[in-house]
């Protein structure tokens, strides 16, 4: 069987990569790198990941998970043969038609920032049919593996800005914990997580049954208790509730206690969730990130600032030591303020090698600007988590991650992350 084994807490430090603003390459770039040296989200115009050189798709191609891949063809003839597993194949042949199938397992491996991925016994298996006037081959399809209900952990921003509306028009509306009927987006946020009626966290733990219930836990951040330094509003997420079955109240009373503080480590806090899944893993149980945040990254101790790679989300600094917004205020000081895309995108992928998959929900105006520092992070974040926003035909769209403005878009967007899970 595959199990996932979450070793010792990684360093921070390890994950700080080179700032923001450097070359398009693997280092920074999920999607493919265009001719002008700029990160793109994978389409059929420009297909590719992992920052190799785009590519465009021909013809009848379609671009899928960064891949140019042809349509799939059936054989013609009499013969037919279904092969074990999800695979099928339909053959060619008037008179006979023979069949092969093989099997092949996989060993676990270590990463080197400590998730470890196991290997499987039950590998996939393919069919090949061969009859007398041609050959088709089937597709892949997975052997002996059951179909179990998942593990889901919510990482949830509640920093400071959270307290401001959604439209980023008013600051520091809502300053209490809980819900407060106001218009700040951590009021929205917990609408839509915690509604009795139609609450994510209730819908998606009604996914499991009684025999095989969904794990639900829940990882809010920052972990801060003061902001009176920038260290002090930078503490790692707390997990507030294990994922567990039958956890839909002690997540909702957990929320309802919270109120917005702190800054955005959103690397240390996936950190977090990717160690909170200890002992839930199995074979057959997808693992699930729902990452929910409301602006840029930040947060990380060990990035090495300067006015060139120092992001604030908004735009580049403009001054030594410090990341200063468009509008001239001092975020914070450097280089807790600066943006942390490369570290958070890195944990992304660490989390996806270690087979859990992220959705990524961006809410507010910070995301209004397509050009945004903020939009490429979240852009990143969501194509390395595995799980981006596709169309019918499996297209990766624009923006990559959710974006919700309202209390509105961001049920939606929870409405269709909960139509993926499975």
């Amino acid at each position: 069987m595959r199990s996932i084994w979450l070793l010792a807490a990684l360093s921070l430090a390890a994950l700080a990569l080179a700032g923001c603003g450097s070359t398009c390459g693997p280092t920074n770039c999920s999607g493919c790198c265009d001719g002008n040296n700029q990160c793109q989200i994978p389409s059929t115009q420009t297909c590719g990941l992992g920052g190799a050189a785009c590519a465009s798709c021909v013809g009848a191609q379609k671009c899928v998970g960064g891949v140019c891949e042809n349509p799939g063809g059936t054989g013609s003839g009499n013969g037919n043969n279904t092969g074990s597993g999800n695979g099928s194949a339909n053959g060619s042949g008037s008179t006979s038609a023979t069949t092969s199938t093989s099997t092949t397992g996989t060993t676990g491996t270590t990463n080197t920032t400590g998730f470890t991925t196991g290997g499987s016994s039950t590998g996939t298996t393919s069919v090949v049919t061969t009859g007398s006037t041609g050959t088709t081959t089937s597709s892949t399809g997975t052997t002996g593996i059951p179909s179990l209900s998942p593990n889901v952990i919510l990482v949830v921003d509640r920093s400071n800005s959270m307290a401001d509306s959604a439209d980023g028009t008013q600051t520091g509306v809502c300053t209490g914990a809980g819900q407060e009927n106001l218009n700040c987006k951590w009021d929205e946020v917990l609408t839509a997580l915690s509604n009795s009626i139609d609450g994510f966290v209730g819908e998606v733990a009604s996914l499991g049954s009684g025999s095989d219930p969904v794990r639900v836990g829940l990882v809010t951040f920052s972990g801060s208790t003061t902001t009176t330094t920038a260290a002090a509003s930078c503490v790692p997420g707390v997990l507030q509730v294990a994922p567990a079955p039958n956890t839909v109240t002690s997540i909702n009373n957990a929320l309802a206690a919270i109120a917005p503080l702190g800054g955005t480590p959103t690397a240390s806090s996936l950190q977090v969730a990717g160690q909170a899944f200890t002992g839930v893993e199995e074979t057959g149980r997808a693992n699930y990130v729902v990452l929910i945040t409301d602006g840029a990254p930040n947060c990380d101790a060990s990035f090495a600032a300067t006015t060139a790679n120092c992001e604030d989300g908004t735009g580049y600094c403009t001054s030594p030591g410090a990341c200063v917004s468009s509008s001239g205020t001092n975020e914070s000081a450097a280089p807790y303020g600066c943006l942390d895309e490369d570290a958070t995108v890195a944990m992304v992928q660490n989390l996806a090698q270690a087979g859990i998959e992220t959705f990524v929900i961006g809410i507010g105006a910070d995301f209004a600007n397509a050009s945004s520092p903020t939009v490429d992070t979240l852009n990143q974040c969501a194509l390395a988590g595995g799980l981006p926003r596709m169309d019918s035909s499996g297209n990766v769209l624009s923006p990559a991650f959710y974006q919700a403005s309202d209390i509105g878009s961001l049920q939606s967007a929870l409405s269709d992350v909960l139509s993926r899970i499975q």
